[in-house]
């Protein structure tokens, strides 16, 4: 049963994501060892920003689609942002979910975290 999507979703919180601000997500097997989704500079362009406590979806590309339920059990994610200068991004909460061609799914989400980026710095939290 291969992967057929990964989806992030996140939520804001108090502090929004700029406009300019990237995100960069990495879902990894347990032991971190395979990379299974991956996106870049997500959702930075003139229509991207993230109002406070509204909700947000990003859909990854996948790394490796022949990966199994099996072997993706138990996965872990980062969640990384860059701004264009600088911005701290409040988030209540994120989640990742993993989609496999017979549609079952896995799921795995996370409580509220931070992410400052200061002078264009990438920074990450995690693994989750």
């Amino acid at each position: 049963m291969p992967i057929t999507s990964v989806r992030f979703t996140s939520n804001t919180g108090g502090d929004d994501k700029d406009h300019d601000t990237g995100v960069f997500l990495r879902v990894y097997t347990a032991d971190q060892r395979t990379l299974i989704a991956s996106i870049d500079n997500a959702d930075n362009c003139d229509q991207c920003h993230y109002d406070n406590n509204t909700t947000h979806f990003i859909n990854l590309g996948i790394n490796s689609p022949a990966l199994t339920q099996a072997q993706c059990a138990g996965f872990v994610y980062y969640v990384g942002s860059r701004a264009n200068g600088n911005d701290n991004w409040d988030i209540n909460s994120t989640s990742i979910d993993i989609v496999f061609d017979d549609r079952t799914d896995l799921q795995k989400a996370s409580g509220g975290f931070s992410l400052n980026s200061k002078g264009s710095t990438l920074v990450w939290a995690g693994p989750f």
